[in-house]
């Protein structure tokens, strides 16, 4: 369930060695046309280039999660990236998701988006 990620309260001084991230928490809501016009075609989260070892979560309204990618790559288009019943690659309905970009276990990135054709 998505309350059991904590909220990133502030952001954090890197330790020693240790390498930075930054790790406030960016929240926008994004609309995403995946139409081939070249725009919005894609869920472009900037926050992924931040860290490789990232996870995105993308969950339907019922909190299920209908997208489930590990090193994201800017390059999700409204499919199912999942096996369950809507079928795996197949485009998912027009309506509102809520979205998660996880790094090193932390949420780095969420909102909602809003996927139209």
């Amino acid at each position: 369930p998505l309350d059991t990620i904590p909220p990133i309260v502030a952001d954090t001084v890197p330790q020693n060695d240790e390498p930075f991230y930054r790790k406030s928490v960016a929240s926008k809501n994004l609309l995403l046309t995946p139409n081939g016009d070249g725009w919005n075609d894609t869920l472009v989260l900037t926050e992924s280039e931040q860290c490789e070892d990232n996870e995105l979560y993308v969950y339907n309204r019922w909190g299920i999660v209908v997208c489930h990618q590990r090193r994201y790559e800017n390059s999700w288009r409204g499919e199912v990236a999942n096996s369950f019943s809507m079928g795996k690659g197949n485009l998912l309905p027009v309506g509102t998701y809520y979205y998660m970009l996880i790094c090193h276990g932390e949420r780095i990135a969420y909102g909602f988006i809003e996927l139209s054709y």
